[in-house]
């Protein structure tokens, strides 16, 4: 039931923070093995919260593999478990924990199967941030943990060519996202009606207001 999955996942949580006290991290790349050590191209991994991951790291250097990744309780990928401090499985099947700061790019096919990519934006560097839409505007989601079992999300709407950006969360959405766009007629009306859970109508809105 619910009440037992988020007992586990508070448990994982706890397990990981054990081992940021207790093991060493890779937290930069003068401590990576060598890339190919983390390709998992030939390697079985016998586990159901496993997924595969292309990665970028700050050297330069490309990997294909696979990611300790945790699922929520619909059994949708957990997104605050890979984008601080994670676990990637290396040639002999065996993980290794890294830290966000070692990876500049890192795509991966979720629960869903489908795409995601998560980035390193220097100027955040708590945690990788989603790249959600990717356009003369540009809009980032960050997932971190918030206490043992729960997540903090804040969605950032960047304008590079203005230099603007604008954070928000779910309790301050329609404001931000009005402000955001200068309160433009052409889009207000849309931003009054669309739902802050649906993404590809938020999306919608962007490529509008974005082509104005």
């Amino acid at each position: 039931n619910t009440f037992v999955k988020k007992s586990m996942r508070k448990n994982f949580y706890i397990i990981t923070l054990g081992f940021i006290l207790t093991s060493c991290f890779v937290s930069n790349e003068n401590s990576l093995k060598s890339v190919q050590d983390y390709s998992t191209e030939n390697v079985n991994i016998k586990s159901n919260k496993v997924v595969d991951a292309e990665i970028i790291f700050v050297n330069g250097e490309k990997v294909k593999t696979k990611l300790q990744a945790l699922k929520s309780v619909d059994g949708s990928l957990d997104e605050a478990s890979i984008t601080q401090y994670f676990a990637i499985y290396d040639k002999n099947g065996k993980r290794n924990f890294l830290t966000n700061k070692v990876v500049k790019e890192m795509r991966i096919l979720d629960y869903a199967n489908e795409e995601r990519i998560f980035v390193n934006r220097s100027n955040y560097p708590n945690a990788l941030q989603e790249l959600v839409y990717d356009g003369r505007i540009k809009w980032y989601v960050e997932y971190t943990f918030k206490g043992l079992g729960d997540k903090k999300i804040v969605n950032y709407f960047v304008d590079e060519e203005a230099r603007r950006e604008v954070r928000w969360d779910q309790y301050d959405f329609r404001k931000k996202f009005k402000e955001f766009t200068n309160s433009n007629i052409e889009v207000l009306e849309d931003i009054e009606k669309v739902d802050k859970n649906n993404k590809l109508e938020i999306i919608k809105i962007l490529r509008k207001y974005e082509n104005l």
